[in-house]
């Protein structure tokens, strides 16, 4: 616990420093919860699909971050469903063809994201890191007409170990040519903090899934209530 609060004072520092000194390079963005409204139709199919395998009270916010056969893995075992393998990756895949389409039909883009993403091209080297399926992330991309916007884009389906681990994280800065420190990453979900505060970046986080304490006592440095705070943050703080 002692070594995982120095490294989130290490990276709040590291944060400040940055910003002052304006040697920010790079913003990584997760997605669902960020660029995306995406919470009720992520949680919507989850409860669909697991309710037709009799499994009920599911709580979205408890796996914001996870990828979805470790949800569905966990789900199954906190109501000590005993299932097969085939079993949870039919039940993901269901939930991800689900969850997509009420996605495509919604695409519940978060307020300000086009004009927001074009401001911070003009300034920083841009990635996108989400768990989600790679799927979703294109069709989020082809849906926006965002994909010029991001130097890197990862998903789920490019990475071995899912967030908190810093994998996609390591993976997004060495695309874009960066140093962790040399970027933020903006995260709604305490697995997202986690990971950027172990990949030794610093997180900022944006109020949704989460509340601000939660945020904050992850790691966050900064936290903001909607995504068009961001630019005005990262020219002030």
């Amino acid at each position: 616990m002692a070594a995982r609060a120095k490294v989130k004072e290490i990276a709040i520092h590291a944060l400040k420093t940055m910003l002052r000194d304006g040697k920010v390079r790079g913003v990584v963005f997760d997605l669902d919860g960020v660029l995306m409204h995406s919470t009720d139709s992520h949680r919507g199919a989850f409860e669909e699909v697991l309710r037709s395998y009799g499994v009920d009270g599911f709580q979205y916010s408890r796996y914001a971050g996870w990828r979805t056969p470790e949800v569905m893995r966990a789900e199954f075992l906190r109501c000590d469903r005993k299932v097969s393998e085939d079993i949870i990756q039919e039940a993901a895949a269901r939930k991800t063809m689900l969850a997509r389409q009420k996605l495509v039909e919604l695409n519940p883009v978060a307020d300000d994201c086009v004009s927001v993403l074009t401001k911070l091209a003009e300034r920083y080297q841009l990635a996108l890191a989400s768990s989600g399926s790679g799927g979703s992330v294109r069709s989020f991309l082809r849906m926006n007409n965002c994909e010029a916007f991001f130097g890197s884009v990862l998903s789920g389906d490019d990475i071995v170990c899912a967030k908190p681990d810093p994998e996609i994280y390591n993976k997004s800065f060495a695309a874009l040519g960066l140093r962790p420190t040399d970027c933020v990453v903006v995260e709604d979900a305490v697995a997202g903090i986690d990971a950027a505060c172990s990949a030794q970046a610093t997180a900022i986080g944006i109020l949704g899934t989460c509340s601000e304490e939660t945020l904050r006592a992850a790691g966050a440095a900064h936290v903001v209530d909607r995504l068009s705070r961001l630019p005005d943050l990262l020219l002030t703080i």
